[in-house]
């Protein structure tokens, strides 16, 4: 298969970023692993969304250095690669979905996760925290009109930290129902 053909397999264009590559593989992981998808070939269509997702992100990640290499070094390195994310690929459309799901191929592709939900809360409720104890703090030492800290300030911080803390805990809940769901499945 060539290049194009991995995009094309995944729904791709060439130049997308490493997110939207994710995002497309895990759909697609989703819809035609064999443990979830029964259809006659769902497994072949599982190997090679599996083996380009691979080898894409290998690609990608490693274009920018495979620029000056040579043409006949790099078919080698492209052979190799597709020749592992094919192997990878088959290895995991015989493995149940729940022991795929847990692989590292697959969860690499969840962009937001638990613990970087919870970051982005705590980092949201000390923002908030801060800027409340700064404010106050200032203002009981300010000795004069010039000295007191600006509302406005203030007030920009508070709704930034609330923003983030709104943004976090809409996403917290969002991974819950996800994981709720993929439970009940």
């Amino acid at each position: 298969m060539t290049v194009a053909d991995y995009y094309r397999i995944l729904g791709l264009s060439e130049g997308c970023s490493i997110n939207d590559l994710k995002r497309a593989y895990r759909f697609r992981a989703r819809q035609y692993h064999p443990d979830l998808n029964h259809q006659p070939g769902a497994s072949d269509l599982f190997i090679r969304v599996t083996e380009a997702y691979e080898f894409l992100l290998n690609h990608i990640s490693s274009a920018s250095d495979n620029r000056e290499i040579s043409s006949d070094y790099l078919n080698q390195w492209e052979a190799y690669h597709r020749k592992r994310a094919r192997e990878r690929a088959e290895y995991y459309s015989k493995t149940r979905f729940e022991n795929f799901a847990k692989s590292s191929t697959y969860r690499t592709t969840r962009i937001f996760d638990g613990t970087t939900i919870i970051y982005g809360l705590v980092i949201s409720l000390l923002i908030i925290g801060v800027d409340i104890y700064s404010y106050s703090t200032l203002m009981s030492q300010a000795t004069s009109k010039e000295d007191e800290p600006s509302f406005t300030f203030m007030i920009l911080l508070l709704i930034l930290g609330l923003g983030f803390f709104v943004f976090s805990y809409i996403n917290l809940l969002s991974f819950v129902n996800s994981r709720k769901k993929r439970q009940k499945a």
